[in-house]
């Protein structure tokens, strides 16, 4: 916990950057004298600013707090369903085709999107430690998410 927040999924941006900023003002170099603590401070504020870059990056802070609560020995993360998989293949066809094929591709993207991140947000809260059931249904979610948020990033760029 380098920025002093509780592990979750739901963060508020803003609630990230004043942490990150409380942290790098604890550990500024410039409020270090000597060279050895000014070492140190220069590292941990490098901490400061990796912690909220992972933090701000949905698909890494869901990732996080899939390692952290792993129950053990931890599982085989899940195979996406078909189904998703079957959504998901369409979408990306009709979103080749292009013309009024992709502004309903687009709406149903938007769809899934929609509903991996309320199921990745539910199953994250209601992690418990030692429920492997509950983490896998959790790593299936965030599978989801992470596919949506690939296809659109195949879509931008």
């Amino acid at each position: 916990m380098v920025l002093g927040l509780q592990p979750a999924w739901e963060l508020d941006v803003q609630a990230i950057r004043a942490a990150q900023r409380r942290a790098a003002m604890r550990w500024h170099p410039d409020r270090v004298t000597d060279p050895a603590g000014r070492a140190e401070a220069s590292a941990r504020v490098a901490q400061v600013n990796e912690a909220a870059t992972r933090l701000l990056d949905p698909l890494t802070r869901a990732q996080a707090l899939l390692d952290r609560s792993a129950p053990a020995p931890r599982p085989p993360e899940p195979r996406p369903r078909p189904d998703f998989l079957m959504s998901m293949m369409r979408v990306r066809e009709a979103l080749d085709a292009g013309g009024s094929e992709r502004a309903e591709a687009l709406a149903e993207l938007e769809l899934i999107e929609h509903a991996a991140r309320r199921d990745t947000a539910e199953y994250l809260a209601s992690l418990r430690p030692a429920d492997a059931a509950g983490w896998i249904a959790a790593a299936e979610a965030v599978g989801r998410l992470r596919a949506v948020l690939r296809a659109r990033e195949a879509m931008h760029g």
